[in-house]
C-alpha cells in the first residue's frame, strides 16, 4: 500500500509541476502581449496628441508667418510639449498660452530651434 501511495504522490507532484509550468507560460504570453498593447497605445496617443496640438496652432500660423516665423510641435510627452519655433518672443508667449489653454495637461512648453 505504501508503494501505491508513494506512486500516487509522485504523480500528484508531477501534475502540479506541469500545471505550474503551463501557468507561467500563460502569464509570460499575457505580459508579452500586454506590453505590446501598451506600447501601441502610447505610440498612438503620442501621435494623436501631437497632431491635435499642431492642428490647434493652425490658427496662429498666418500671424507667425507674417512676422517671419514658423512653429511645429515635435512631441507631447506627459506634461511637456516640445515645439520647434522661430520668431519673435512675444508671439512665442502667445503660442505657449494657446497650448496651455487648450490642453491643460501640458504644463511645460519647451521651444527648440
Amino acid at each position: 500500500m505504501s508503494s501505491n501511495g508513494n506512486l500516487l504522490s509522485r504523480r500528484i507532484v508531477k501534475e502540479e509541476r506541469k500545471n505550474k509550468k503551463e501557468e507561467r507560460k500563460k502569464i509570460t504570453i499575457f505580459l508579452f502581449f500586454n506590453h505590446k498593447l501598451m506600447f501601441y497605445y502610447f505610440l498612438c496617443n503620442f501621435i494623436l496628441y501631437t497632431r491635435a496640438v499642431n492642428g490647434h496652432l493652425d490658427i496662429l500660423r498666418p500671424a507667425i508667418k507674417n512676422y517671419g516665423g514658423s512653429v511645429k510641435v515635435l512631441s507631447v510627452e506627459g506634461e511637456d510639449c516640445v515645439v520647434k519655433y522661430v520668431g519673435p518672443e512675444s508671439i512665442g508667449l502667445g503660442i505657449k498660452a494657446a497650448i496651455k489653454e487648450k490642453f491643460p495637461d501640458v504644463v511645460n512648453v519647451i521651444f527648440t530651434h
